[in-house]
């Protein structure tokens, strides 16, 4: 993931590297696969980028949202969470094919999505929060 659209692909388990096809200038943060088809990318100036063929090809998702957006994380096939900044919380329940923001009013310090069932958030007054 990186600058202006650019991340490699492996189609090896990593023992050989290439430059995936640019579909982007934008900044490329974050990216999870619900299964070995269907993926997704987010990244700066509100991307959020689809696959449904393993990373063959992206398409926009085309969202109005304001701010980056940081990380994504499938929760299961169907659901999925994206977190950016100024508090943002996008949820989709379609695979990523649409999205629902919650206004969440809390400043996100970082993600923790390696357990699917808890990640800690700190509100601006810095009490931590536990949230799903």
């Amino acid at each position: 993931m990186g600058m202006k659209g650019t991340f490699l692909r492996s189609d090896d388990m990593g023992q050989s590297w290439y430059v995936q096809e640019k579909f982007t200038d934008n900044y490329l943060k974050s990216i999870d696969f619900a299964n070995e088809d269907v993926g997704l990318i987010v990244g700066g100036s509100n991307s959020i980028f689809r696959t449904e063929n393993g990373g063959d090809s992206w398409t926009d998702v085309g969202i109005e949202q304001s701010g980056g957006l940081n990380h994504v994380k499938f929760i299961n096939e169907d659901n999925a969470i994206i977190v950016g900044s100024r508090g943002t919380i996008l949820v989709s329940t379609d695979s990523g094919e649409s999205w629902s923001k919650i206004d969440s009013k809390i400043y996100f310090v970082g993600q923790d999505f390696h357990r699917k069932d808890f990640s800690i958030c700190l509100p601006p007054e810095g009490f931590p929060m536990p949230s799903m």
